[in-house]
């Protein structure tokens, strides 16, 4: 005859977190280390390693400033072919490579700024209206996207043109310098008012 089953209590409650929606059509306030770009900046996350191998750690409040309600990878890219382009109107987004690297090209809509990504413990938080191009994919590339929101078509902006507009009806269209902290990877160069690519 078998034993019975033994019943565990169930675990201590925990806190409970309360999030509070963000009016839609605001910008969430800065998180992390400034970049170049405006709404662009890096966050650094936790690496702990022995002998079995290495844990990257992301937490909410400590390493991502928002609920995750959709994560995505980016594997098996080409290295000759480019993703992005695009914006999105409300969804924040944590990029983390976990192996290989690639270029990703940022842009407020006043300034550009390339960085290459291939550090497992530094990321990049983009926050809502922030134009992006990922290139250079380096074969074995895997990256980890952590977003606020699922898959919402309408929240795309993958026409340049409309971004700009978008920025403009926002108010978030005013020049203003350019962040110094930049990255040792990275360069800032001002966008040129004439680009129309997209």
């Amino acid at each position: 005859m078998a034993e019975p089953a033994t019943v565990l209590p169930p675990p201590p409650s925990s806190p409970v977190r309360l999030v509070t929606a963000r009016p839609r059509g605001t910008i969430p306030p800065p998180f992390g280390e400034p970049t170049g770009v405006r709404r662009v900046s890096f966050v650094e996350l936790q690496k702990i390693g022995d002998a079995r191998g290495d844990l990257v750690v992301a937490e909410l409040d400590k390493h991502v400033p928002f609920l995750v309600e959709r994560m995505y990878a980016l594997v098996n890219v080409p290295s000759n072919a480019d993703r992005g382009g695009h914006a999105h109107k409300e969804l924040e987004q944590v990029l983390v490579v976990l192996s290989g690297g690639f270029e990703l090209v940022v842009d407020d809509g006043a300034h550009r700024q390339s960085i290459f990504l291939d550090e497992q413990t530094r990321g990049v938080y983009l926050r809502p209206m922030v134009w992006r191009e990922l290139r250079r994919f380096r074969p074995g590339t895997v990256c980890v996207v952590l977003a606020s929101s699922v898959y919402e078509e309408g929240d795309y902006l993958r026409d340049y043109d409309s971004f700009k507009a978008e920025l403009r009806a926002r108010g978030l269209d005013r020049p203003s310098p350019a962040s110094s902290g930049v990255h040792r990877l990275s360069s800032v160069y001002p966008v040129d008012p004439a680009r129309r690519t997209g």
